[in-house]
C-alpha cells in the first residue's frame, strides 16, 4: 500500500487567492482541491501536474452558469 501524502499550498488564480490541499491517493495519482472553491479538482500524476490543472479547472468552473439565475 502506498503512503498517502499530503501538501498545502496558496496560489492566485484569476486574481483571488485560494488555498490549495493536495493529497497523494493510493495509486500515487496527486489530487488538488480547495476549501475556498467549491467543486475545484486538478489531477496529475505528480504534484507539479496537479497544480498545473488547477487554473484550467477554475475556468470550467466559471464557465458553468449557476442553477437558478438566468
Amino acid at each position: 500500500m502506498a503512503r498517502i501524502e499530503k501538501a498545502v499550498a496558496f496560489a492566485t488564480v484569476d486574481g483571488r487567492s485560494i488555498r490549495l490541499e493536495a493529497r497523494q491517493g493510493r495509486s500515487g495519482l496527486w489530487f488538488v482541491t480547495s476549501p475556498d472553491v467549491r467543486w475545484l479538482l486538478g489531477t496529475g500524476r505528480t504534484l507539479a501536474q496537479a497544480i498545473e490543472a488547477v487554473p484550467g479547472a477554475y475556468a470550467a468552473l466559471r464557465a458553468v452558469p449557476v442553477s437558478g439565475t438566468r
